[in-house]
Order: structure tokens, then sequence, then C-alpha cells
């Protein structure tokens, strides 16, 4: 027996109440298109997140650059030709106000650590070896974490020198100009395909 009335209809032809026509016949098309748009929502939102991850990064390699460049050159654009290149990329890679604001003044702080340049050595596959330069504010933090990603990655540390005499500085890549692209790019919701300039008319793509 029904329990409620509601979900019955008179018939015009014999006067009996029978189930309205929704309820004996489910609509399985409109089921699919709310899980289709339930399941589209769910990607959209996860590459939201994964953009927003990139773009945290980012920020965070800016901020360091930031107060590297204070700390050695001082918090004056227009004696500090580094700071102003910097912040001149970074509002035109729309890099948020406040991003660059609460940096200035943490450089600012004596508190504040200052960040700089360390150089590992390492051994790769096939007897490959490689350098790596990283910027950081904790040196012991940088030496472990930096060890951890070569073991995992199968590579072994090399003892300071052993490798270093097998290269020579012929020139610099400008990351911080990288990192602005990839900024931008993201702005830009160019999420799916990013370059890495090698040389003049040269590219391929980069790794994400």
């Amino acid at each position: 027996m029904l329990a409620s009335s509601s979900l019955m209809l008179p018939c015009t032809m014999h006067g009996r109440c029978v189930l309205h026509p929704c309820y004996r016949h489910p609509v399985p098309q409109r089921d699919a298109c709310i899980t289709h748009m339930g399941r589209r929502s769910a990607k959209i939102a996860g590459r939201k997140g994964k953009a927003d991850e990139k773009r945290s990064k980012i920020y965070g390699t800016i901020g360091k650059k930031i107060i590297q460049y204070i700390k050695s050159g001082g918090p004056d654009p227009a004696s500090n030709s580094l700071l102003a290149d910097l912040l001149k990329q970074a509002k035109d890679a729309g890099c948020p106000k406040d991003i660059i604001e609460r940096n200035t003044k943490k450089a600012t702080d004596k508190s504040q650590a200052d960040f700089q340049s360390c150089t590992y050595e390492a051994y790769g596959p096939a007897g490959s070896s490689f350098v790596i330069e990283a910027l950081t504010d904790n040196v012991n933090r940088s030496v472990a974490d930096v060890k951890s990603v070569i073991t995992k990655a199968g590579c072994k540390v090399a003892d300071p020198g052993s490798v270093m005499f097998a290269f020579s500085r012929a020139g610099q890549v400008n990351r911080v100009l990288l990192v602005f692209i990839k900024l931008a790019m993201l702005n830009a919701s160019c999420t799916d395909q990013e370059f890495n300039v090698l040389g003049v008319g040269e590219r391929q793509p980069l790794a994400t």
C-alpha cells in the first residue's frame, strides 16, 4: 500500500489512482547527465589544484630571489638593478602584489636568514656525472634533501671536487626568466605544454 497520496494521480478513464509516470519510468538520460557533469567538475578541480600547486612553487622561488637580491644589493630598486629587473618581470608575469610586498618586508627583517647558492656533485647512470646548484637559507637541510633525491633516483653523491674538474662554466641559463615564463603560462591556463628554451630557434618540451 502506498504511504503518500501525493504519488497518486487520478485516472480520467476509470477514476482509479495510478503512480505518476516519473516514479514508474526513471529517466536514465538525466542521471547520466548528472554523472557526466560531476566527473567533469572533478577533472576541472583536479587541473586547477595542480596549477595552483605549480603557481605556489613559482611564488616561492620569486620570494627567495627577492630576499637574496635585497640582502646583497639593498631594498631600493633604483640602486639595485637585479632587484629592479626581478620586480619588473614579476609584475609583467602577473605575480600578486602581496607576494612581492611580503617578501620585501621579510628581506629587511634582521631575523631572516640570507639565501645562498650551494653546489653538489653526483654520479649518474652509465658513468655519467652532473653538478647541482641550489639556492637555500638552510645549508644542512638542503644537503639532506639533495642527497635524498639523488639516492632515490638511483645515483650516487660524489665527493667535492671529484666531478667539478670535468666541467667548465660556459654560460648560465636565466632560471628566473623561465620561472616567469611558466607563471605567465599558468595564468593564461596553458598547462598542457610548456617549453624550455635551449638556444636560438631550438626548443624541447619541459617536464611538469
